[in-house]
């Protein structure tokens, strides 16, 4: 199957860049719980897009929040305990981002509500893992 290209702006394609960027270091920062540096990072990414944020459409801008739920969920399969929390915590998220109308107005606060939801959930431990029960389906 081949899919249709979206057509970017300069803006838009200047956009994805540099929010492609920002989605590594945030889940990097997210794999070493690094809130802050996280954070830093997003005031950062604010500073250098906020003169062209309203010539970027909304439907890009959801575009990137959707992504970086989808990474900061993987990151957290690999590496955390709680896989139910943040496949609850992507569900909604995701079900919220596809469903809400969103602005250019929303996309900062979004963000930023995203990263600390993820982050709050760190030392959240929904099931103790038993290593003894995939061993034995492995036999």
């Amino acid at each position: 199957m081949n899919f249709p290209e979206l057509k970017l702006s300069q803006t838009e394609r200047d956009f994805n860049f540099d929010f492609a960027i920002l989605e590594h270091d945030l889940s990097y920062f997210f794999e070493k719980r690094c809130l802050d540096y996280a954070l830093e990072h997003i005031n950062r990414f604010n500073h250098k897009i906020k003169d062209n944020l309203y010539n970027v459409r909304p439907l890009i801008l959801k575009e990137a929040l959707i992504s970086l739920t989808c990474d900061l969920a993987s990151v957290s399969f690999y590496h955390y305990l709680n896989m139910i929390t943040f496949v609850n915590l992507r569900k909604d998220i995701l079900h919220y981002l596809t469903t809400t109308t969103l602005t250019n107005d929303d996309f900062m606060p979004l963000l930023e509500s995203i990263v600390n939801n993820y982050f709050s959930n760190l030392d959240t431990l929904d099931i103790p893992i038993d290593g003894t029960r995939s061993l034995s389906k492995s036999r």
